[in-house]
């Protein structure tokens, strides 16, 4: 069953605030790797975002050969993306998913990208990296899209995801901020029951008036399964979910995230609420 409230057209009254204004990405120079930081780059010059480029090395046998490999990789896409982008490079030691969150602290930077095959170019539907920075960071995580084929624009279209919790409302409050900022627009989605979810979503409409285009959306059944296929159906090439409770309660503030993550067919954005 499916709720749709009267969609609501709205123009921006200002000019569209940037959610982001530095993102920390990893790379360890894959092909995985470099679709992600292609993204990043593309996303951070819509939204006027610095990018910092971090790769992570294990201590290996030969550390002054493992450093300069790194100082080679990261020299090299500071060269390639330098003059459309402003953009930083962090070469460190250590375990790739706590350092890659380390710098992103050191930068006060409020998001970390990353690509869904993870650091290593797994092939699975999210690597151990991506899953564990997800779970583990202090800030917003970008999961970028690198097995299927997306559009390369960021973005053309935004499904927001909520439940009408103060946490959902921060990453609506995020989402809609960078739909903004994209000049994209968002598919505001509730799933649950009906009559709740046009409480939920006449809300955020209200709270909202003059944040970008917006069509709110309610549908029945399980929301992890439910916000991937309507994503598809509705041809939504990012996802944003809040991050609360990956690690705790199973509910839809709770495993939901985590398993969005897994199954999207674009990217997703976990928006840090807690």
């Amino acid at each position: 069953m499916r709720s749709d409230p009267v969609p609501v057209r709205v123009r921006p009254v200002t000019e569209p605030r940037t959610p982001f204004r530095t993102i920390v990405v990893g790379t360890d120079g894959s092909d995985s790797a470099e679709r992600a930081l292609d993204h990043v780059v593309r996303l951070a010059r819509r939204i006027h975002a610095e990018v910092v480029v971090a790769h992570v090395y294990r201590r290996p046998r030969h550390p002054d050969a493992a450093r300069e490999l790194g100082s080679s990789l990261l020299r090299d896409a500071v060269a390639r993306y330098g003059e459309g982008v402003a953009c930083r490079a962090a070469l460190r030691e250590g375990n790739a998913a706590e350092t890659l969150i380390e710098v992103a602290r050191e930068e006060t930077a409020p998001l970390i990208a990353i690509g869904n095959r993870g650091l290593g170019g797994r092939r699975v539907s999210i690597g151990t990296v991506p899953n564990r920075v997800a779970h583990g960071a202090g800030n917003s995580v970008l999961i970028v899209q690198t097995i299927h084929d997306v559009p390369s624009d960021p973005y053309r279209r935004i499904l927001i995801a909520t439940d009408g919790s103060p946490t959902a409302a921060r990453a609506v409050d995020t989402g809609l901020a960078l739909a903004g900022a994209v000049d994209a627009p968002a598919l505001l989605l509730h799933v649950g029951d009906a009559r709740r979810g046009d409480e939920v979503l006449s809300r955020v409409l209200h709270d909202h008036q003059g944040a970008t285009d917006l069509d709110p959306q309610t549908v029945e059944g399980d929301p992890a399964g439910r916000i991937v296929e309507v994503a598809e159906a509705e041809g939504c090439d990012l996802v944003v979910v809040g991050n609360r409770g990956m690690t705790g309660a199973r509910r839809f503030t709770g495993s939901v995230p985590s398993r969005v993550a897994q199954r999207a067919p674009g990217h997703v954005l976990v928006v840090k609420t807690i």
